[in-house]
């Protein structure tokens, strides 16, 4: 048969590419479309293929987007999650805090997306390089947890993996 991928990688002297997982938070994405006005000629594959550039190429092997539901239980999904879902991506919605109907608790789902990409709910990572986009710094304590874990120093996903949350792609 044909040799698999990581032989001929190793055959030719090189390193086989990280696999990625992909975490976005769709609230700060969608808020940074709007504000510079990066609708023209945005697509979801060249978004993909500039992570993965940027993060060692590899395949991507989870996609998760985070976002809050909308507080009209009628309305249409918005053309973003559509696109998304369609590209491949879970779709995680958080409903709206009933105390004010503003935007739930997303940054909750990102860390936990987070963690199940690192190894956390399962017996080892769904990829060894992680891109978190996000708008913010609000998930540097669940990224130190994660490359703790992965450092061998406890905290998440720790069994001393190789890798790690190298795709830090955070802006803010």
């Amino acid at each position: 048969g044909l040799p698999s991928p990581s032989a001929l990688e190793r055959s030719r002297g090189g390193a086989t590419p990280p696999s990625l997982a992909i975490i976005v938070d769709t609230h700060y994405l969608q808020v940074a479309v709007k504000a510079f006005s990066v609708s023209a000629g945005w697509s979801i594959k060249a978004f993909e293929s500039a992570l993965r550039s940027a993060c060692g190429g590899g395949r991507v092997a989870a996609r998760f987007a985070c976002d809050s539901s909308s507080t009209n239980a009628s309305a249409a999904p918005s053309v973003l999650h559509t696109a998304l879902r369609e590209a491949g991506y879970k779709l995680i919605l958080s409903p709206p805090k009933p105390s004010s109907g503003m935007q739930g608790a997303t940054d909750i789902d990102v860390a936990c997306c987070l963690f199940q990409c690192a190894g956390a709910f399962q017996d080892a990572p769904l990829a060894q390089s992680i891109a978190l986009v996000a708008g913010d710094a609000d998930f540097r304590p669940a990224i130190a947890a994660v490359l703790a874990g992965r450092n061998g120093a406890g905290g998440v996903g720790g069994d001393g993996a190789e890798g790690g949350a190298d795709g830090d792609a955070e802006g803010g």
